[in-house]
């Protein structure tokens, strides 16, 4: 009788777990323009929903430059002051410290395209110095990574 009890406990508790588990998961991946791109999702009612990325107006002041190659950089920033965007709540919070990476166009060839105007803003950012201001747009990536979207006034 015991050996029963425990076979139909065990049933129980594997049909008790199985219905916890979510099998309907959402897959996104990374996109190269967050803040221009608008992702399609299909709804369970089947009525498309779109998705918009949080982007967030910042002000700040570069503590560090890292150069990591001829194009790419990370900026450790100290945050002065925020604005998110319509409708959403900012991610990240005036005081806050973070490492922002530039997140470059691509061109048809699907490498960086240097030519394009937001690019050599992004790059031109290489060139400043330790404790200068910055304002520009800034997002969490799905990494967990901040990037830099966009540079103003550059």
């Amino acid at each position: 009788m015991t050996i029963i009890r425990s076979v139909i406990y065990l049933s129980w508790l594997a049909l008790v777990a199985a219905g916890c588990c979510s099998s309907d998961k959402s897959q996104t991946s990374d996109t190269a323009k967050p803040e221009a791109q608008e992702v399609r999702v299909q709804s369970t009612g089947g009525k498309p929903t779109t998705v918009k990325p949080n982007v967030t107006e910042i002000e700040a002041r570069i503590n560090s430059i890292t150069l990591v190659d001829s194009i790419h950089y990370k900026l450790s920033i100290s945050i002065i002051a925020v604005k998110p965007a319509e409708g959403m709540e900012s991610l990240a919070e005036a005081g806050q410290e973070v490492v922002v990476s530039p997140l470059y166009t691509t061109g048809k060839n699907g490498g960086i395209d240097i030519m394009s105007e937001r690019n050599r803003s992004l790059r031109s950012l290489r060139d400043l110095q330790t404790g200068e201001m910055i304002k520009g747009k800034i997002s969490l990536a799905q990494s967990g990574e901040w990037i830099l979207v966009e540079v103003q006034g550059r």
